[in-house]
This record gives C-alpha cells, sequence and structure tokens, in this order.
C-alpha cells in the first residue's frame, strides 16, 4: 500500500513539473516575440516564479535579467514589484 501511494505522489509531481515547464516555455516564447519592455519585465517576473520552486538558478538568472531591465528603464513600478526580488 505505501509503495503504490509513493507511486501515485510522483506521478503528480512528474505532471505538475511538465505542466511548469510547458507553461515556462511558453513564457520565454513571448519574451522573445515582444519589443515592448514592460512587457519583458512582467515575463521576466512571471518566468521567475515557476521555477522559484523547482530551478533556483533559472529563477534567479530572470530575476536578474528583469531587475536590470527594470532598473535600466527607471521603471519604478516593477521594481518595488514582490515578485521582480522574490528570489533575494
Amino acid at each position: 500500500m505505501p509503495g503504490i501511494i509513493s507511486f501515485i505522489i510522483s506521478i503528480c509531481l512528474a505532471v505538475t513539473a511538465i505542466a511548469q515547464m510547458s507553461e515556462a516555455d511558453s513564457l520565454k516564447n513571448e519574451l522573445k516575440k515582444t519589443s515592448n519592455d514592460s512587457l519583458k519585465i512582467i515575463f521576466y517576473c512571471l518566468i521567475t516564479d515557476i521555477y522559484a520552486n523547482f530551478r533556483s538558478d533559472s529563477a534567479l538568472f530572470f530575476a536578474q535579467q528583469g531587475l536590470a531591465l527594470s532598473l535600466l528603464r527607471n521603471n519604478m513600478r516593477t521594481k518595488t514589484d514582490k515578485r521582480a526580488v522574490k528570489i533575494f
């Protein structure tokens, strides 16, 4: 019985990870398509949120990219958004 429960939990975790990776990939594609810096910052924040739980190195990378772009563009709203600096 404990083996079956462990197996079911493993399957659920795998499906969740796959769904999150798919969402992150979609957001990265949208990030590449847009030339709007405000949208790029939002995409960086969303990607950071997705990666924060299972790929901390990737989350840190995208958080830094979003923060750097925000500082470059002097986007005060995004700089103070907790999602933009949540990883720190």
